[in-house]
């Protein structure tokens, strides 16, 4: 034990080194003890650093915060950058959804929601909305009631020709205050809030512009507005804006938007856009084509979104021109939706089987697919629609009919002797087309009967004329005439025609490629179809207005507060409404208009399953799919939550929260 002790009182110093002393400690170390210490030393550094790590993330935490650079793409360009005038052009709606605030919006989740209104009162058929104080334009000017009704009164008068007359026609429109605005209706509406998501516009800028010259103003691409963006810097080129640079607005009422720079590039075309978005010149952008969503999100750059709509399409027939209900019910039930979905949208949609989209609206009553391909078969076949031989199926317009042919007919002579005549020439005139061209059974034994009499007796001379010595045809049907027609019509096979349709829609892709599949479903069964493409204006103004269609391919679209008025009413057949399947229904009608002035949530519930009852019966379309709208973004972005939007540009409706630069806070 003693030995021990005096070991250890050898190794151990009497005294620790001195600063100067230690800084040659390495130095007395051999080459192995040398690597020891240097391997020690790098383990507490590294073991210090990651603690250091892990304390700091384990007790801090991600959030969004100001700066960076977000790029849009858009195809189209911007030509109105004005509320009033940005419905019909996709790229003026989302650039005026970002710099434009609403008098109220509209979320799925949470309802309306109060933005430059902080309050609406509804008293019968009135509406008194009043405007959160100290609102400004961006050029600091206040916002009032004035602007309100200004905005109104411009819409609804016709020399401005918005396209948001219609909504506000019949309207009175008054400033009680300051803030407050008096909206007086033909009678109550809790549709009428619908109409209060509108963008206003200020009158202290436009007041001065004659109608003439609002289209012209450069207002229309300098605007002074009200929302989270205000115009930064244009970049132009042949007329049109290749690029706006957006900053936040200062005198915006809500939260200022984390993205400090917004730039939104514009392209003349989707194949442009998609380029600019695989060399990496712009963040985010959306298709029209769902085939495309796979593709684009392989590209590990890219997450895709997808929204909603409370859209739908479907094919409309034209119930004055496809008068059957068991042929529309026939060919609604040959329709695999489900297979629409998955080969068409790619998956990216839903299949809808209702007039009301009982899904998007949380309507618990929904409709289960109506596919059924032996009923529609059988519907046809009871119908009279036979297949033929090249697999497609035939109307029949003459049943199969033995004729005989026992009294004189000559010109004058009429009745079903004189039908059965003409139905032979014509029956006869498929092997020889000069015995009856053109031929009609009219009953009526004309000009045109005689002549194909004269013909027929010639063609057969030696049965016919030779044996009474006559050299040419007398146009008279006698007893040798009676013979001939009695061997060669003694019975007259069926008559049919063939039984098909045209399906007109939109000169687009994606309403091309759903046209393919439901005629390709048809061709099961044995029905042809042939497809028409109109471009969008063409078909509005040449096809839809004069209702000039068999059935139509095409979209219907609700409002916040589902209102399907305007799409099933009778008085909306005319060239000015929406009706597009030209349905009328008195049952129908009713319920629509009690809808319009139903105040209580059951009561409405209650109307718009029956509704959607009375309209599935009568097969007055077939209610196909609704498609989501796919929006694509870089990876690093963040805060875009997808939802049920109203339209395309609301998807920026919470663009406050959309970020590029994060940092880190303590928890």
């Amino acid at each position: 034990m003693s030995k021990l002790k005096d070991r250890i009182k050898g190794f151990w110093p009497k005294s620790l080194p001195s600063w100067s002393q230690s800084r040659f400690f390495v130095r007395v170390l051999n080459k192995e003890e040398r690597a020891l210490f240097y391997a020690l030393v790098l383990i507490f550094f590294v073991s210090l650093v990651g603690f250091s790590y892990c304390f700091y993330i384990n007790n801090t935490e991600v959030v969004p915060t100001y700066g960076g650079l977000y790029t849009e793409g858009i195809v189209g360009y911007p030509n109105f950058i004005n509320p009033i005038y940005s419905a019909v052009n996709d790229a003026d709606r989302d650039v005026v959804e970002l710099l434009f605030s609403s008098l109220i919006d509209y979320d799925f989740e949470d309802g309306f929601v109060f933005n430059l209104a902080e309050e609406i009162i509804e008293e019968k058929n009135s509406y008194t909305l009043k405007l959160r104080d100290n609102l400004r334009w961006s050029d600091g000017e206040k916002i009032t009631a004035s602007d309100v009704v200004f905005t109104i009164k411009v819409i609804q008068d016709p020399d401005y020709r918005s396209p948001l007359r219609p909504d506000w026609m019949g309207i009175d429109v008054e400033e009680l205050s300051e803030l407050e605005v008096l909206f007086e209706l033909d009678q109550a509406s809790p549709m009428f809030v619908n109409k209060l998501a509108l963008k206003i516009i200020p009158k202290h800028i436009w007041q001065d512009v004659t109608p003439q010259n609002f289209l012209l103003s450069s207002y229309n691409i300098d605007p002074v507005v009200s929302g989270p963006y205000q115009i930064g810097e244009r970049i132009m080129s042949d007329g049109n804006i290749d690029s706006l640079i957006l900053k936040p607005n200062p005198n915006y009422r809500g939260k200022t938007p984390y993205i400090s720079n917004f730039r939104i590039n514009f392209f003349s075309s989707k194949e442009e856009l998609v380029s600019a978005a695989k060399k990496g010149e712009i963040n985010a952008f959306s298709v029209i084509n769902p085939s495309n969503y796979q593709q684009i999100t392989s590209d590990t750059r890219f997450k895709g979104y997808r929204f909603e709509f409370p859209r739908y399409f479907a094919l409309f027939f034209n119930n004055q021109v496809i008068d059957d209900i068991e042929i529309r019910k026939a060919l609604s039930l040959a329709i695999d939706k489900k297979k629409i979905v998955e080969d068409v949208l790619a998956g990216q949609g839903k299949v809808v089987s209702s007039p009301i989209i009982p899904e998007i609206y949380n309507f618990d009553f929904k409709v289960e697919p109506d596919f059924n391909l032996q009923e529609a078969e059988d519907i046809l076949e009871s119908s009279g629609f036979v297949l033929g031989e090249d697999g497609f199926r035939n109307v029949v317009v003459r049943e199969e009919k033995e004729l005989s042919f026992t009294k004189d007919l000559k010109v004058g002579s009429q009745g079903e002797a004189v039908r059965d005549l003409q139905r032979c020439l014509i029956y006869l005139s498929e092997n020889d087309e000069e015995i009856f061209p053109n031929g009609t059974v009219s009953g009526f034994y004309g000009q045109e009967t005689r002549d194909a009499v004269i013909r027929f007796q010639e063609k057969y001379y030696e049965d016919i004329l030779a044996p009474s010595g006559f050299s040419s045809g007398t146009g008279m049907v006698a007893k040798s005439t009676r013979a001939k027609l009695d061997e060669l019509c003694q019975e007259i096979p069926l008559e049919t025609e063939e039984f098909a349709f045209t399906i007109t829609t939109v000169d687009q892709p994606l309403m091309i490629k759903m046209a393919n599949s439901i005629k390709s479903q048809w061709e099961e069964i044995g029905v042809k179809s042939e497809i028409v493409t109109y471009d969008q204006n063409s078909l509005e103004r040449d096809i839809i207005k004069p209702r000039k269609y068999e059935m139509i391919l095409f979209g219907n679209a609700y409002d916040a507060i589902i209102d399907p008025f305007s799409f099933w009413h009778s008085s909306q057949v005319t060239e000015f409404g929406l009706n597009l399947a030209m349905y009328q229904n008195k049952d129908t009608d009713t319920l629509l208009e009690m809808l319009r002035i139903e105040n209580e949530d059951d009561q409405k519930l209650v109307l718009l399953e029956k509704i959607q009852e009375t309209i599935l019966e009568k097969y007055p379309a077939i209610f196909l799919c609704s498609v989501d709208y796919l929006y694509f973004a870089f990876d690093g972005v963040g805060g875009i939550e997808p939802t049920t939007i109203i339209n395309p540009s609301h998807r920026f409706s919470k663009i406050e929260n959309w970020y590029t630069e994060t940092k880190r806070i303590i928890k």
